[in-house]
């Protein structure tokens, strides 16, 4: 049986929150199909409905020192190595400050993984330019940071999708990115719940209960 770490590394604007509030709230059903999610230091908050940053916070900062979070980046690769020696079977980890990874240091994490049994899996959710750009600027606006017509989103430049997953498929293979058009869930984040089930091996099933989510 091949042991399998899932990296949700999120995209701007694609649900990333919904599907860690998600995760939270389903840690121990999770667990129960085969499923870990580690227990991370926003685990509480997750599970009451708030915007976090996921689970793999301390694994973003290893793979990209520059990312704004406080862990240390050895101390989070030998804690990633911890989980993975007393964990058999199917982990899961997920943060939006996945994507912008180093190639040195996603070398590194699978050369760790690979050592321990297990295998990498890059998940990710694509949405259009675009709608990203309006997103971010709606966001921005509901925040009171923005007070710029909605034009000017369309002068910032945009996510290099090609370039993110050539970065991550160079260092783990073609066959082990997932990578889903967000176009068919954007209407409902249930939805986007549901189909993230079957790409752990898993089905939609009582046991799992889908939260109220909080505005982002």
């Amino acid at each position: 049986m091949t042991n399998i770490v899932y990296l949700h590394i999120g995209m701007p604007k694609t649900g990333t929150s919904a599907l860690q509030v998600f995760f939270a709230a389903n840690q121990e059903s999770l667990k129960q199909s085969g499923v870990w999610y580690p227990t991370s230091a926003n685990l509480q908050a997750a599970k009451s409905g708030a915007v976090t940053s996921g689970n793999a916070t301390g694994i973003a900062r290893f793979l990209n020192p520059d990312n704004p979070h406080p862990e240390d980046p050895q101390e989070a690769l030998e804690r990633f190595q911890d989980e993975l020696k007393q964990n058999a079977g199917t982990i899961l980890y997920s943060s939006e400050f996945l994507h912008n990874a180093r190639p040195e240091r996603l070398q590194q994490l699978k050369s760790v993984a690979t050592s321990l049994g297990h295998e990498i899996r890059i998940v990710v959710f694509l949405r259009h330019q675009i709608d990203i750009a309006f997103a971010q600027y709606s966001q921005g606006v509901k925040r009171h940071a923005l007070s710029t017509s909605s034009e000017s989103i369309l002068d910032r430049p945009g996510v290099n999708y090609l370039e993110i997953l050539n970065r991550f498929s160079a260092i783990f293979g073609d066959r082990n990115i997932i990578a889903r058009d967000y176009a068919h869930f954007v209407e409902s984040p249930y939805s986007l719940m549901a189909e993230f089930l079957p790409t752990l091996g898993l089905a939609p099933g009582n046991q799992f209960q889908f939260p109220k989510l909080a505005v982002n």
